[in-house]
């Protein structure tokens, strides 16, 4: 037959007596030892009193196991059987608790259902959930180890209606004091889809400059479909572009799409699209690429206007200008107003992103001297400039070509067949000459001589 082991209880703060009273007075180093020789706990402190036993002063948790009493007795160690100490652990801070989810959205017609975990040092605590409505409830518990209780209270409701939106509050209560935790359930009639954005959805961005679309949006259920989409064709990672996407909360999220080096092409309707079972959005960002000017065409026209073609977005601004002789630079030059000036879109899909071209010409009657015309396209990117020269020779005009360059002052000779000056003396070189009205026209050269009036 088994007999149990002695136990002796102690309040954890106070005095424990481990009984064990001396029958023999003549004893000797009476005091305490743990069992299968392990150590006594650290910051023990012990009172020996042979007609009771041994007083453990200030008795801790980590005091909590099995000792023996000894003495020695006529040179010979004895000891008494085992004797189990109990501790009793006093409530020092609230029971913690611990949930399973803290908010919950659902639709109606599905199922709710948390769990609230609460530990303690021991079984002495009350626990209970707190809300509005029905529910099912359940719990169960268990010792984890010495002085850790475990117990969780399970809170379901297989079919919710919106009237079951509200808060559940989880409370447990011991010695020290009252805890609570609360869960929130909002449940709404049917899913959405909310987008939005932190930055402006028309842009504007330099050729060769990166640039990155982000949209937050907000569902419920988990999205089924997410997708970006270039003038509504849906766009695949590669090395132009590539989307991330980013799961910031239970219902939360981000995508976003990075535009590697846009070119002028890039230009235009980037859209961002999701949907669930219930609802769908998009966001639309208008982009615009900023490319420097070009003049495309500088050329005198057979009815004596002189022609200025420019390209780039924003819409370049033509303003011509006259210096005498060849001079190209003078600062005091007055500005030559246009004749027509015409503004159109480049022939693309999706004009209205693209390049936008500007037509400007001058009346070339009004120059009475020597002098070099510059046409000069510029918009917010840069500037660029084309260059007419007219030499007067008795009474003809003659203009002998023209050249390009731009703000590095690169040159480049837009008809490089022609280099000098042509004047009534020369024209037998160049063929036969064919009157067209005022203008005298080589068949040969691309050149033409405006008789001055």
């Amino acid at each position: 037959m088994r007999h149990a082991i002695p136990t002796s209880f102690g309040r954890e703060d106070s005095d424990a007596l481990i009984i064990c009273p001396v029958t023999d007075p003549d004893v000797s180093n009476f005091t305490l030892k743990r069992c299968r020789s392990k150590p006594l706990p650290e910051n023990m402190t012990l009172v020996p009193d042979p007609q009771k036993g041994i007083i453990i002063k200030h008795v801790q948790r980590s005091f909590l196991g099995c000792y023996r009493c000894v003495a020695q007795q006529d040179g010979v160690e004895k000891s008494s059987k085992d004797i189990t100490l109990v501790v009793r652990p006093v409530h020092k801070s609230l029971p913690s608790i611990t949930l399973s989810k803290t908010n919950q959205l659902l639709k109606e017609g599905e199922e709710f259902e948390v769990t609230c975990t609460i530990r303690d040092i021991d079984s002495f605590l009350q626990t209970n959930w707190i809300f509005q409505g029905n529910a099912n409830l359940s719990s169960k518990s268990k010792n984890v180890r010495d002085y850790e209780y475990e117990q969780k209270l399970r809170l379901s409701i297989r079919s919710v209606g919106v009237n079951d939106s509200g808060a559940f509050t989880c409370q447990a209560t011991n010695a020290f004091g009252t805890s609570n935790v609360t869960v929130t359930l909002n449940v709404i009639g049917k899913g959405y889809v909310s987008l939005s954005t932190s930055t402006n959805t028309t842009l504007y961005v330099n050729d060769g400059e990166n640039l990155g679309l982000v949209v937050m949006y907000e569902a419920y259920p988990k999205p089924e479909e997410e997708m970006w989409l270039y003038m509504n064709e849906t766009l695949q990672n590669s090395s132009d572009h590539y989307v991330r996407v980013t799961n910031i909360d239970k219902n939360s999220y981000s995508s976003e799409l990075h535009l590697t080096r846009l070119k002028e092409i890039e230009g235009g309707l980037y859209t961002f699209f999701v949907s669930n079972s219930d609802a769908n959005s998009s966001i639309t960002f208008n982009v615009y690429v900023n490319t420097k000017p070009e003049i495309v065409t500088s050329e005198r026209l057979s009815n004596g206007m002189l022609l200025c073609v420019a390209t780039g977005y924003p819409a370049p601004t033509i303003s011509w200008y006259v210096c005498p002789a060849t001079e190209q630079r003078c600062p005091d030059s007055p500005n030559v107003s246009p004749v027509n000036v015409k503004t159109k879109y480049k022939d693309s899909t999706f004009s209205s992103f693209g390049k936008i071209i500007v037509e400007s010409t001058i009346d070339t009657s009004m120059f009475k001297s020597n002098s070099t015309i510059t046409c000069e396209a510029s918009n917010t990117i840069d500037r660029r400039s084309a260059f007419f020269n007219f030499a007067i020779k008795g009474n003809f005009v003659s203009y002998f070509g023209n050249r390009i360059h731009d703000a590095t002052n690169e040159y480049m000779d837009m008809k490089p067949g022609v280099s000098q000056v042509v004047h009534a003396k020369t024209t037998k070189r160049l063929g036969n000459l064919e009157k067209k009205g005022g203008n005298f026209c080589s068949e040969i050269v691309d050149i033409c001589l405006h008789m001055a009036s």
